[in-house]
C-alpha cells in the first residue's frame, strides 16, 4: 500500500474502535454480522467477515480506499478477538477445577479393512474381530475388544478398536 492509504487505513480503524460504524447487524435478539463498508451480506461469525475483508483487501481490481477500509476491519477484528482471549483466559482460570478430562476407554475407529479372496467360499471375505486383534497384538497394540461393523449386505470396511 502507499503511504496515503495507510494513512486511511489508520482513519477508519479509528472510526470502527470509536464504535461510529457497527457492523453487528441492529436487531435485539440478531446474532449476523455485516461488513459495515458494504452491507451487502449477514454473516453468521466474525470470522466470517474477516475473510470477506480478506479477499477485499486481496483484490487487486478494489480500489484503494476500499481496500483501506476492509483493512482497517480486519485489524479491528483482529484487536477484539485478542481481548476475548485475555477475557476468557482469566474466565477459564476462575471454573478450572485442574481436572484433566479424557475418553476412557481409548476407542478407535480402524477404516479400510482389507477384502481377500477365500478360495473356499469362492468369495471376497473382509477380516474378522479375531484376524484384526491378532494384527494389531502382532504390531504392539493391545485392544481390548474389536468390532467389525456391518450392513444388510455384510461386513463394511470399518472396526471399532477399543483400547484398555
Amino acid at each position: 500500500m502507499n503511504p496515503e492509504s495507510e494513512h486511511t487505513d489508520e482513519y477508519y480503524y479509528n472510526v470502527l474502535k470509536d464504535g461510529l460504524n457497527e457492523f453487528k447487524r441492529k436487531g435485539s435478539n440478531s446474532t449476523k454480522y455485516r461488513c459495515p463498508f458494504c452491507w451487502n451480506n449477514d454473516y453468521h461469525y466474525l470470522s466470517d467477515v474477516r475473510k470477506h475483508a480478506a479477499r477485499i483487501v486481496g483484490d487487486t481490481r478494489e480500489t484503494e480506499t476500499e481496500r483501506a477500509k476492509h483493512s482497517a476491519l480486519i485489524r479491528y477484528i483482529d484487536s477484539l478477538d485478542t481481548d476475548q482471549d485475555k477475557s476468557s483466559a482469566v474466565i477459564g482460570q476462575d471454573k478450572s477445577s485442574g481436572d484433566e478430562l479424557f475418553v476412557w476407554p481409548w476407542i478407535v475407529i480402524l477404516a479400510n479393512n482389507v477384502e481377500k479372496f477365500d478360495p473356499k467360499r469362492s468369495k471376497y471375505v473382509r477380516k474378522n474381530d479375531n484376524e484384526i486383534k491378532e494384527e494389531l497384538l502382532l504390531k504392539g497394540f493391545k485392544p481390548l475388544k474389536v468390532t467389525v461393523l456391518g450392513d444388510n449386505k455384510g461386513q463394511t470396511p470399518f472396526a471399532i478398536v477399543e483400547f484398555g
